[in-house]
């Protein structure tokens, strides 16, 4: 009466939670969220997620938590990056470049590419396009053929094109790891490339003195900025008498212009900061 039968494959579509993302409960019950660089992910979760564990996605209503012995026990784990998986396995949890960093870089390199006149070799340029516009030459690679019979220009230009994207890849792991290395050194915060349009990359562009804005304000002629650090004479009889010289000292803040036309302090909101429509106000 029974008979065996094959059961059909499953892909599922997940993510690996890595210890340098950010990781926090939100309100409601269950409620997750997980942000790693420029890219964010709600999701329900039963227990509490840790580094290691993984986050599946089967549509924008179903995404869940999965624990990583779980995951292992019903999924074949990608091996095409070996290493990463025995560096998330033996628990290497201190600051270190990722391979999901050096990927949202390369999603930003574009290629050019060109004949050298009267030769069948082609040469292709892999350029880095930064958060501000400019641009970074990360590489220079060709290909080239024996027999002039053989050449073609699209053939040329793909094998051309990819070895300049392994070695653009093989220069952003160099200039990654060294970026890295001196923030340790030095102490200080290390900065992973910010996609144009993203908060943090809104927050750097306000540092610059730049005025900044959402594609989505409401209000005309809306834009935020950053007044600098300084001091001013004191006025209102609630601050006299409490500063030397009545000289008030004041921080750095956010100062918003107003659809009035008129200029408030400002906080940005949850949905600001997770928004990825900021624009440069000219």
């Amino acid at each position: 009466m029974f008979k065996d039968y094959q059961s059909k494959p499953t892909v599922r579509n997940a993510c690996v939670i890595l210890p340098e993302g950010l990781l926090e409960k939100v309100s409601g019950e269950s409620n997750w969220f997980y942000q790693l660089g420029d890219q964010k992910v709600n999701f329900k979760a039963h227990q509490t997620p840790v580094p290691g564990d993984y986050i599946c996605y089967l549509n924008e209503d179903d995404i869940y938590h999965v624990d990583a012995e779980t995951f292992a026990e019903r999924n074949v784990i990608d091996s095409a990056n070996p290493i990463e998986q025995m560096i998330l396995d033996k628990g290497l949890t201190a600051p270190r470049v990722t391979p999901e960093q050096i990927n949202t870089l390369m999603n930003n390199v574009t290629y050019h590419t060109y004949v050298v006149p009267n030769t069948t070799t082609t040469v292709a340029v892999a350029i880095l396009l930064f958060a501000d516009g400019s641009k970074f030459t990360l590489a220079n690679e060709y290909s080239a053929c024996a027999s002039i019979e053989n050449f073609d220009e699209e053939v040329g230009a793909k094998i051309a094109i990819e070895n300049a994207e392994l070695e653009a890849k093989n220069q952003l792991w160099l200039l990654e790891g060294y970026n890295l290395k001196k923030a340790l050194v030095n102490n200080t915060c290390y900065q992973p490339a910010l996609t144009p349009g993203c908060f943090g990359w809104a927050v750097e562009q306000a540092k610059q003195g730049k005025r900044i804005a959402r594609t989505g304000w409401n209000g005309a002629d809306m834009f935020a900025y950053i007044v600098s650090a300084g001091q001013y004479p004191a006025k209102m009889e609630a601050i006299k008498d409490v500063f030397e010289n009545d000289v008030v000292p004041y921080r750095d803040y956010w100062a918003l212009k107003t659809a009035q036309n008129d200029v408030a302090t400002w906080t940005p909101s949850g949905s600001d900061t997770l928004a990825e429509d900021w624009i440069v106000v000219e």
